[in-house]
């Protein structure tokens, strides 16, 4: 009588749970486990060291397009950044015509000469992220025959232009990194944004052009160009490092999209109109930092706390007009009159007790109109 086998796939799936050291003892108990611990190997190969890195290079050169054909993510680990080079990842792209995600940050001796070949060898790209690198426009204009991409981080990125977004206008991105980019500009790169219609996550830190009138051309429509529109499923949105972000720009780009669940809001003038726009047009929000915002007081917070039951977090770090005396009901020191954040827990506690204080004004109103 034979004994059943597990079929290939399933256990490919039960290997997946495995640490590389045990994948490798997988490889030499029989064809059957050799097979399935190499697709799992290959499939998101681990370069953590010189020696590995090195070794996976020679490796996809000796057994060509047969082992390149598993790799789906190429993550490098940050011990093997300095060695990225346009060559090594030259070689990498034309064995791995299947590549799923491509995450190589701080690798600052990528350039053009690699990346322009990824539309041609690599159809398949979803997840792309080359922060710090060294590109230019050309690879964006390359990049826009990747149809199926959908997270881009293009963070740090010194050498590109304010059209650097342009190639991508009507693609189905859904993610943008644009974190310390110095050719964010509110003529060009604004406009290219709104053409991402896709777009659920966008990060814009320390982007020294983003002001009041950037927020305002990603939230007003211009009516002498019909595909210049807000950006209908976002989600999320951050930026930071400028005290040009004021009431007027914050509150129209919460109005324009109220299906926003994150906002981060770091170091604006904002006040407490904007905490009131939120309250009222964000019913989804779950996370929120206004990290030093200088402007807001405790007694929005609260009224936003009390109407807003799905909110799970807040950042207040540096929120000098937001103190802990403000929330006795939390307990906190007088000697540490500041917030860095309220938990969902804290939020909880704050919402039942401004349902008490309300309470109890409606029953001294009650009474005091009885008594008339």
């Amino acid at each position: 009588m034979h004994k059943p086998k597990v079929p290939p796939e399933l256990l490919s799936l039960i290997l997946e749970n495995l640490d590389q050291i045990d994948l490798f003892t997988c490889t030499t108990v029989n064809r059957t486990f050799n097979a399935a611990a190499t697709i799992v190997l290959w499939r998101e190969p681990v370069l953590n060291s010189a020696s590995v890195f090195y070794r996976f290079a020679a490796s996809l050169a000796r057994t060509k397009e047969s082992k390149g054909k598993l790799v789906r993510v190429l993550d490098l680990h940050r011990s093997v950044n300095s060695l990225v080079t346009d060559d090594w990842l030259s070689d990498i792209i034309i064995w791995t015509p299947l590549l799923d995600t491509l995450c190589i940050p701080m690798c600052d001796q990528i350039s053009d000469k690699s990346m322009v070949k990824l539309a041609k060898y690599c159809p398949e790209l979803t997840y792309l992220d080359v922060s710090r690198s060294r590109i230019t426009y050309r690879t964006c204009h390359h990049l826009r025959f990747c149809q199926k991409l959908r997270y881009l981080s293009l963070g740090a990125t010194r050498d590109l232009s304010e059209f650097a977004l342009l190639p991508f206008s009507n693609s189905r991105i859904d993610c943008l990194r644009l974190n310390d980019c110095p050719w964010v500009s509110v003529a060009q790169t604004a406009q290219d944004i709104c053409s991402l219609h896709h777009l659920e996550d966008l990060d814009m830190i320390n982007c020294r052009d983003v002001d009041d009138e950037f927020l305002l051309k990603l939230s007003i429509p211009d009516t002498d160009m019909k595909s210049f529109n807000p950006l209908p499923e976002l989600v999320t949105f951050a930026l930071s490092s400028s005290r040009s972000i004021t009431d007027e720009g914050v509150m129209a780009f919460v109005r324009a999209h109220p299906k926003l669940e994150s906002l981060t809001i770091y170091q604006s003038s904002i006040t407490d109109r904007t905490i009131n726009e939120i309250r009222v047009s964000l019913p989804n929000i779950s996370f929120l930092d206004l990290s030093y915002c200088d402007n807001i007081t405790s007694r929005a917070v609260r009224r936003l706390i009390a109407d807003n039951h799905k909110l799970e977090m807040i950042g207040l770090k540096g929120c000098l007009k937001v103190r802990s005396f403000d929330f006795v009901e939390l307990g906190n020191s007088d000697y540490h009159p500041g917030i860095d954040r309220l938990t969902s827990a804290e939020m909880d506690i704050i919402r039942t007790s401004e349902l008490n204080r309300l309470t109890k004004a409606q029953q001294l109103e009650s009474s005091m109109h009885d008594g008339q």
